[in-house]
């Protein structure tokens, strides 16, 4: 007995209700009904099944036009060609700077990206289209390729109008269905079959169209490439590179689509930099490792981000312009730990009503929030420009909390009291102070309340002397063009930001040690 399983993405549109056509069952954990039969057999008997895919990237290009409007006006037409082949974002992704965006943000992308240098959207498509196994055994032809155009070689003449566009390599299933329509002279059909065929590995079906590709079928009407002038040899040779290559093929139209998307955000990061970065940080506000890796890469190319604050942060992540003109990103509400939708959003509504005076009345004014909310907001920093410790609102926030509800509780208004004669009295809480909290132990509490460091890291107070005794950064050690190698010895100095135990399976007892310096982070293993 098979066990249920449910596609991700996949949607039927049906005339009427589903379960008139096919067996139904509801899904457990979404609630939806979830047709009973596989992709195959829903399609065999006359479905349509469409894959719907949701993609964080649209939210990020949408929150940085949203900005790009609100600052300067501006909308941008991010389908237009000349966006697609923007050369600023096409050099900034030749370069390896791809943080963020979609598709090319891996490690091996933008090893990819810095070997090919795109000078075009075609381009892009392909990497898209390469990057996957199977294809990405081409990729060092395709390169190849690119930068030496005149040593291209077609096995016929017929194949250049064809395989011009990707440098002589079959890339995408189209391409297979305008060879064999143009070489052996198949029908439109025919050739999506063929395509399909391979796609889906039908051994059948391919054993029998191969013979008609390379020499036809009369009963057909199918000429084949030997009727079109084509040797039998070369037809053989070109029929068993389609075999090869159809089996992992991506469609042009679904690589398009994708390498669009990563030509918008790469357009949007390289000519609008702080409106993307607002879009990225935004998006990933609920992932603290992701959020870390996007602060850390915007700051190393000098983006200043700020800590939250309350005075002036918003939900997500905003820019912000100083008296100077400079211009840094502020962090968000809702990327603060247990500060979720309703509080984040609460805060800038409540503000843009009457700034806040001071804590007592941010407090005063927020007595719905839990205990979590207000300490969490403290360790973060955003209290920070009330002008008392962090140390001191934390120590101090059960007893103030106490204190406010008992006053509110006393006050009736059926009774008379010292305010209905005009008295000045002051309700405010009297704290006691503390002082600030230890540079390493405010770090502590930031990654604790934020998942990261705001303020700075903590392996900086220990960056000098590490350095003079001979330690490399750890991104020097990680990185894909590293210097160093398995075998060799290096030494690293940083914090220690998480331990794990495990057992081997001889019973050994294993640490699995997460370092952490200003420029990245290292498993170490020691054994016991």
């Amino acid at each position: 007995k098979k066990s249920a399983g449910t596609h991700a993405c996949g949607h039927i549109p049906t005339p009427v209700p589903c379960e008139q056509l096919f067996p139904c069952r509801l899904d457990s954990e979404s609630g939806l009904l979830v047709c009973e039969y596989d992709m195959n057999q829903a399609e065999h008997l006359g479905n349509l099944k469409k894959d719907l895919l949701m993609l964080r990237n649209l939210t990020i290009i949408d929150i940085a036009q949203k900005e790009i409007k609100k600052r300067t006006g501006k909308d941008i037409p991010l389908w237009d060609e000349s966006i697609l082949n923007d050369k600023k974002a096409l050099n900034m992704i030749a370069s390896g700077d791809t943080d963020g965006v979609f598709q090319l943000e891996s490690d091996g992308m933008k090893k990819f990206m810095r070997q090919l240098q795109p000078d075009c959207f075609e381009d892009i498509i392909a990497g898209v289209a390469l990057y996957r196994p199977g294809p990405m055994d081409y990729i060092p032809d395709y390169i190849q390729n690119k930068h030496n155009p005149n040593d291209i070689k077609y096995i016929t003449p017929e194949l250049e109008s064809i395989l011009a566009p990707t440098y002589g390599i079959i890339v995408y299933q189209e391409q297979v269905m305008l060879i064999v329509q143009k070489l052996a002279g198949f029908s439109m059909g025919r050739a999506d079959v063929v395509r399909k065929a391979m796609g889906k590995k039908k051994q059948e079906i391919m054993d029998q169209e191969g013979p008609h590709f390379i020499n036809g079928d009369k009963e057909l009407n199918i000429e084949g490439c030997t009727g079109r002038g084509i040797s039998e040899e070369a037809a053989q040779k070109i029929w068993n590179q389609m075999v090869d290559f159809a089996k992992y093929a991506f469609n042009k139209s679904h690589a398009a689509a994708y390498a669009a998307i990563s030509m918008q955000t790469a357009y949007l990061k390289a000519n609008y930099p702080l409106e993307f970065a607002v879009g990225l940080l935004t998006s990933v506000m609920d992932d603290s490792k992701k959020l870390m890796k996007y602060v850390t890469s915007f700051r190393q190319t000098g983006v200043n981000i700020l800590p939250p604050d309350v005075t002036k942060s918003e939900y997500g992540f905003s820019i912000e312009t100083d008296d100077d003109g400079n211009e840094s990103i502020r962090f968000g509400l809702f990327a603060i730990k247990g500060v979720g939708e309703d509080v984040a959003n609460t805060i800038p509504a409540e503000r843009a009503k009457q700034p806040y005076k001071d804590i007592d009345d941010f407090v005063k004014r927020h007595m719905s929030f839990n205990r979590k909310a207000f300490e969490n907001l403290a360790k973060a920093g955003a209290f920070d420009a009330f002008g008392h410790t962090r140390q001191t609102l934390v120590e101090n926030f059960d007893t103030m909390l106490t204190s406010i509800k008992t006053q509110a509780k006393n006050y009736d208004e059926n009774q008379l009291t010292l305010f209905d004669f005009g008295l000045d009295v002051d309700t405010s809480y009297k704290f006691n102070e503390y002082p600030e909290y230890s540079y390493l132990q405010k770090c502590r509490n930031e990654k604790d309340a934020t998942g990261m460091y705001v303020s700075g890291h903590p392996a900086s107070t220990i960056e000098n002397i590490t350095k003079k005794n001979g330690a490399v950064n750890i991104e020097d050690i990680v990185s894909e063009n590293s210097i160093y190698h398995n075998d060799d010895e290096v030494a690293i100095g940083g914090v220690i930001t998480e331990i794990k135990k495990k057992i081997t399976k001889k019973g050994n007892i294993m640490m699995i040690i997460d370092v952490e310096d200003t420029t990245g982070h290292i498993l170490s293993l020691i054994h016991i």
